[in-house]
């Protein structure tokens, strides 16, 4: 770098020595060269700077939900001593809020559709839980208009292992669609296993028909995330719609579900 100008070479020195890119066994021999290598370096730091920060940013998102998980535990954890809830009822507790945050990182649905102006939230909700609606068989040629409103309505529930969903002989108020999980269908004794639901499968709907007992206990496998539609919500939905309420009349007066059967445990 010798005959370049004390000051181009003293410029040089100081951002090869910030970038912490400089003292190799390469360097500019003309003040050309080390005008370019200096503007190559600037440039490289930059990008540098961005990816670190944009990584930084991330950690930080990451660090503040995982911060409020810890933070929401700990509370649970000193009403949970205050209260001498037994040990096994707190591990269970605990299990669920692990489940919780490792599919949802702690996130509650319902809060963050709430936050969102009507119309988005229509949106969002047919997206989401479209599909769901749309293989009941008495909802099938319903508007997009009906299946976005029954898709607001939706409320999204957990169940633990072993929690029992609906028990055979009780009256029935809500049809349930499983977006992950899976739940045994039982028989009237509430053991013998009459079949498995899994992902996309429902049950359930003969409640938004029949004001009739239900015919099947259901029974979570494992964890199961569902989504329940009340029968007065689904009521109060459809009137707004004279045709299809008519429609669903009808079909309420001619169905006979058999028991036992997908989207038919009553």
């Amino acid at each position: 770098m010798s005959g370049q100008g004390p000051y181009l070479d003293a410029l040089y020195w100081c951002i090869t020595t910030l970038t912490t890119v400089g003292y190799g066994d390469v360097t500019p021999e003309t003040p050309a060269q080390t005008v370019y290598a200096m503007v190559v370096m600037i440039l490289g730091i930059g990008v540098y700077g961005f990816v670190i920060g944009n990584v930084a940013t991330l950690l930080t998102r990451m660090d503040l939900a995982k911060a409020h998980h810890v933070a929401t535990l700990e509370r649970l954890s000193g009403f949970l001593r205050y209260r001498r809830i037994p040990p096994a009822l707190q591990r269970h507790i605990f299990d669920y809020h692990k489940y919780l945050w490792e599919r949802r990182l702690g996130y509650d649905e319902n809060s963050l559709l709430a936050g969102l102006p009507p119309t988005l939230r229509r949106e969002l909700s047919l997206v989401l839980q479209g599909e769901f609606i749309e293989k009941v068989s008495f909802l099938k040629g319903a508007s997009r208009e009906l299946i976005q409103d029954l898709c607001s309505q939706l409320e999204p529930v957990v169940f633990t292992p072993g929690d029992v969903i609906v028990r055979a002989g009780e009256q029935g108020r809500h049809i349930y669609f499983i977006n992950s999980g899976s739940v045994d269908v039982l028989g009237d004794d509430g053991e013998t296993l009459i079949r498995t639901l899994t992902d996309g499968d429902f049950f359930g709907e003969v409640a938004l028909l029949h004001r009739q007992p239900r015919t099947a206990t259901v029974r979570a496998v494992g964890y199961c995330d569902l989504y329940s539609l009340d029968r007065e919500a689904f009521a109060q939905t459809i009137s707004g719609y004279p045709d299809f309420a008519a429609h669903i009349e009808r079909v309420a007066r001619e169905r006979n579900v058999p028991s036992g059967t997908s989207g038919s445990v009553s």
